[in-house]
């Protein structure tokens, strides 16, 4: 038995209830101290964790789980309640946002390609902090409320076609005009999507909904769970024949899943297993954060909080102002959304990964975009004086 994972596991859960237990006091999201606590016990922190292979495939199932939930939760019927402002206004904060960043990008320096990324990186923000700050605060309902949320769904959406042009910003470095495939091949691709296309839709109109009725009839739990993990793994294995991660495999099968009766009971059943699994997520991230280079950068990088904080903050106000809501209502709306997304840790590491990124950019990345998500509460009641 491999004892050392669970020594890996019970140090990581002491340091973050710690931490935890801190900053719930100074009001800051949990997911920040997952952060933290991954950035004591890890090699740049106090190297406890020997081996950051298990916690990164704990970590891995945390995302594919995080995904599958985000889809099982998605309502078509919901979007199109907040159409205007999910479409219209999230479109519009995301071009802007995306405008911005990359060209501050381009002109302090960055490569083309990297430029982009970090348009993407900084143009999403929290949903699960926003949500879980409003829903504290009882605003779901609120104008800004309702705002805020078509914005960040609009976000989600968004994040998968990011994710997935991660492999092309890497082929084409300088956006050189050599073709990314020959003829045949982009055939080929597009033959095996659609194919792939055609069976999700097979199976999200016949037969998952048949075999989740059956199940159910048993009435026995352990089945249902048994048929939701099969249908997320199993959906989330079948896409990456296409070159999708398994992450967005995961959203996909919850997507398939969240048109059917029992999508509720599915999401109360994986919920749980979400929370632990996703916490890993974030304390992976915090292992790769070197607390010595927010020493050495320290005001550079108080100096991009800043302009992250202030830009975003602007431009998500634009939105709703556009939209001819009123002033106190964009700018609610642009408090709450000055930070940057948890799917911006997935897409920044995508771009690592493949080498988009190099270490010292990547490092300034985890800083920022940790400041910003820790600074939201404290953001978001500036309003008070503001409004």
């Amino acid at each position: 038995m491999d004892y050392g994972l669970i020594t890996n596991i019970l140090i990581v859960f002491a340091v973050a209830l710690m931490v935890g237990m801190v900053f719930n006091r100074i009001r800051v999201p949990p997911l920040v101290a997952f952060i933290l606590t991954g950035a004591i016990v890890g090699p740049y922190g106090f190297s406890i964790i020997q081996s950051q292979d298990q916690v990164a495939s704990l970590a891995e199932l945390g995302i594919i789980l995080l995904l599958f939930t985000i889809g099982l939760e998605f309502s078509f019927r919901d979007l199109w309640k907040i159409r205007t402002v999910a479409f219209i206004g999230g479109a519009l904060q995301l071009a802007l946002s995306f405008v911005f960043f990359c060209s501050l990008a381009f002109f302090m320096g960055l490569s083309m390609n990297q430029a982009i990324l970090m348009g993407f990186l900084f143009s999403l923000s929290s949903t699960a902090i926003v949500l879980k700050i409003l829903h504290e605060r009882g605003e779901m309902d609120s104008p800004h409320g309702s705002i805020a949320l078509g914005i960040l769904i609009f976000q989600d959406l968004m994040a998968i076609p990011m994710i997935m042009a991660i492999p092309f910003l890497a082929s084409i470095p300088q956006f050189s005009p050599t073709p990314l495939l020959s003829y045949e091949a982009l055939v080929s691709l597009i033959i095996y999507d659609l194919v792939i296309v055609l069976i999700l839709v097979a199976l999200a109109k016949w037969v998952i909904p048949r075999v989740m009725h059956e199940i159910a009839r048993t009435r026995n739990q352990e089945l249902f769970l048994l048929v939701v993990i099969l249908t997320c793994f199993g959906v989330a294995w079948m896409v990456t024949f296409t070159g999708i991660s398994l992450a967005i495999g995961a959203l996909l099968a919850g997507l398939i899943i969240s048109g059917s009766e029992y999508s509720h009971q599915a999401a109360s059943i994986v919920l749980p297993f979400r929370d632990i699994f996703t916490s890993f997520f974030f304390i992976s991230v915090g292992m790769l954060v070197d607390v010595r280079f927010l020493a050495a950068h320290f005001w550079f990088v108080l100096f991009l909080i800043a302009i992250a904080i202030f830009a975003k903050a602007m431009l998500a106000t634009a939105a709703p102002l556009a939209l001819g809501y009123p002033l106190r209502t964009a700018v609610m709306t642009g408090l709450a959304l000055a930070q940057v997304g948890e799917f911006s840790f997935i897409i920044a590491q995508s771009g690592f990964d493949s080498g988009i990124l190099p270490s010292e950019i990547y490092q300034m990345f985890l800083i920022v975009a940790l400041l910003t998500m820790a600074a939201t509460p404290f953001v978001i009641a500036l309003r008070q004086p503001v409004t």
